[in-house]
C-alpha cells in the first residue's frame, strides 16, 4: 500500500511474520538490493537486459559487442549450454545461425509452450580489457 501512495522511502517500509503454531512473531526491515557495476553502469538483482524480437544466436551475440560492448563467453538457459568459448567449432557453427528460440528447441530438448512470452538468459561475458564481468539476466521477448 505504501508503494501505491508513493512512498519511496526504504525506511517507511516494514515487515512482519507470524508462526501461530509456536507462537513466534517477528518484525524485519526490507534492505536496500546490492548494486554491482559493469562500465558505468550500475544494476541490482531485480535489472534485466530487455532484448526484444526472433535474431540468430550470431545475431545476439553481436548485440551485446555492439550494444553494450561486452563479448560473451558464455550462454546458459536453465541448464541448458547454449554457447560457450569453448565448444567445439561444429558444433558453434551449427548454433550461430539458428534462431535464439531454435537453438533453446535443440539443446534443452523442450519445446517452448505458445503461452511462454520470454526466455531468460544467463550470460558470462568480458569487457573491452578481456577482464570478466558480473552483468544481469537477458530476458530474451519472444515474437
Amino acid at each position: 500500500m505504501k508503494l501505491i501512495a508513493g512512498h519511496r522511502d526504504l525506511a517507511k517500509f516494514k515487515n512482519a511474520f507470524a508462526n501461530l503454531a509456536l507462537p513466534f512473531l517477528a518484525f524485519s526491515e526490507p534492505l536496500q538490493a546490492a548494486k554491482n557495476k559493469y562500465y558505468d553502469q550500475e544494476w541490482t538483482l531485480w535489472d534485466r537486459f530487455e532484448v526484444t524480437g526472433e535474431m540468430s544466436l550470431q545475431e545476439f551475440l553481436n548485440y551485446f559487442d555492439e550494444k553494450e560492448k561486452l563479448k560473451i563467453t558464455m550462454l546458459s538457459q536453465g541448464v541448458s549450454m547454449l554457447y560457450s568459448f569453448f565448444m567445439p567449432k561444429a558444433k558453434c557453427s551449427e548454433r550461430l545461425p539458428l534462431p535464439m528460440s531454435e537453438v533453446v528447441r535443440r539443446v534443452s530438448k523442450r519445446r517452448i509452450e505458445p503461452y511462454e512470452r520470454s526466455l531468460v538468459f544467463e550470460i558470462c561475458c568480458n569487457d573491452v580489457d578481456g577482464e570478466d564481468v558480473e552483468v544481469p539476466y537477458v530476458r530474451y521477448t519472444l515474437p
